[in-house]
């Protein structure tokens, strides 16, 4: 019922929300386990304990935007200059967190990640199938870490171009209205439409001229 109500760009944010968030649930897990496995030990670097914090982080704002938009009609949080502050931050977050960590490592790059590779994993001796598994669950945590920045920066990417193709077509009123409602006005879609929202936040067409 609530899906059905919501604009076109509204449906595209859900469908795009929906797809981080199981991203971010598989990091969440895949996290768990590496730190679980190292029994969260901190020292000598905490490359490997943050994916696992700010993918908790991703999840609760994730959650609550997703609830403020069910619970709370236009609310202030679900515009799109608050989702584009958030959407930037976490880019940046997951991108490159050495100014976070006080050992400078980057949580893609960390020597701990920098020599794991699959061929790798594989040439672990029968005997250790725990420490086998903990490298095959590394190896994909960093991928799936990857898979999330790309999706979180193509979002903010994709999210920047549309308020501001549409605000600067007459929609100033984008600015102020939760996006699951945003609904162009009638006298800028004379100009530009919008007309499938199926796999990404942009796409249009022009009508003829007559």
């Amino acid at each position: 019922m609530f899906f059905s109500k919501l604009s076109g760009v509204g449906k595209a944010r859900v469908r795009v929300y929906a797809l981080l968030l199981a991203c971010d649930l598989v990091v969440l897990a895949l996290s768990a386990r590496v730190n679980i496995f190292q029994e969260f030990f901190l020292l000598p670097v905490a490359a490997d304990l943050f994916p696992f914090a700010l993918s908790i982080v991703t999840l609760v704002v994730l959650l609550g935007m997703m609830m403020a938009d069910l619970a709370i009609y236009d609310a202030v949080i679900t515009r799109p200059a608050f989702e584009l502050a958030w959407l930037g931050v976490l880019s940046f977050l997951w991108l490159e967190t050495r100014f976070l960590l006080a050992a400078g490592f980057n949580a893609f790059s960390s020597s701990r990640w920098a020599h794991l590779t699959p061929s790798m994993c594989g040439n672990i001796p029968i005997g250790y199938e725990a420490e086998k598994l903990w490298c095959q669950e590394m190896v994909a945590l960093r991928a799936f870490v990857w898979i999330e920045w790309v999706i979180l920066f193509l979002s903010f990417g994709f999210l920047l171009r549309y308020v501001t193709t549409r605000s600067a077509e007459g929609d100033k009123h984008i600015w102020t209205t939760s996006l699951s409602r945003f609904v162009p006005n009638q006298s800028s879609i004379g100009h530009l439409s919008f007309t499938n929202v199926q796999g990404e936040f942009i796409q249009w067409e022009k009508f003829p001229s007559h």
